[in-house]
């Protein structure tokens, strides 16, 4: 379905040019020119080579325009996209135009006959390049995923880290506290103060077990309290 819809989507934008660029020109020469019409039966067999060219060179300049533009609407919808792969999609679709062309300008059968054979050459070569494109983009397409996911992965693990450091950090400050605590009541008790030392203590310990960001009930901190 994605190689259909690519090549459906690149065969309208050759398609719509040459539609419209051949349509203008029949329409300007009939107007300016009444007595030699033109339609779209006879344009080939009636137009001179210059106004042929003029024609083709419309048609590839609009062309080139119109995929242009989608090329920057792709380019903004995928990441991966990259310049050979596009123009590996765009060769089964330019390459015709051109030597079309030049096959039309020829005047001599084997120049006719020449560059007929390496038309379908190359025309057989830009398919499997076509091919190719298609592959190498849902390979961009796995490989855009993975880096995205190892992206989302690293941050992830950045996130993890600056967290276990805050709490590393609040832990050396909480261990720092209690052993500036213990230091106190063992001040306290070799003063042999020991009622100020079990006051003391029941204030840390109420203050520790009943800590706001904790959020324990209030019964389990008298609880603890009176154990």
């Amino acid at each position: 379905m994605k190689k259909l819809a690519v090549y459906f989507i690149f065969q309208l934008l050759i398609i719509c040019p040459e539609i419209l660029c051949t349509s203008v020109f029949i329409a300007l020469h009939n107007l300016f020119i009444p007595t030699d019409t033109y339609t779209p039966h006879n344009l080939i067999s009636s137009c001179s080579p210059a106004e042929y060219f003029v024609i083709e060179l419309s048609n590839i300049l609009l062309g080139l325009f119109l995929l242009w533009k989608i090329s920057e609407i792709l380019r903004q919808c995928i990441d991966y996209l990259k310049i050979l792969t596009f123009l590996q999609l765009l060769l089964p679709l330019i390459a015709p135009v051109f030597l079309n062309v030049i096959i039309s300008l020829q005047k001599k059968p084997e120049a006719v006959l020449a560059l007929s054979i390496i038309y379908w050459i190359i025309c057989i070569g830009s398919y499997l390049l076509f091919l190719r494109a298609v592959r190498s983009l849902a390979q961009q397409h796995r490989e855009y995923l993975q880096k995205k996911m190892e992206i989302e992965l690293m941050k992830k693990q950045m996130n993890d880290s600056v967290q276990l450091s805050n709490e590393y950090a609040s832990l050396r400050k909480w261990n720092h506290d209690i052993e500036n605590h213990i230091m106190s009541v063992m001040y306290l008790m070799d003063m042999k103060k020991y009622e100020e030392a079990e006051i003391y203590t029941a204030s840390v310990l109420s203050r520790l077990n009943c800590r706001p960001q904790e959020k324990q009930p209030e019964e389990d901190c008298s609880h603890e309290k009176e154990h």
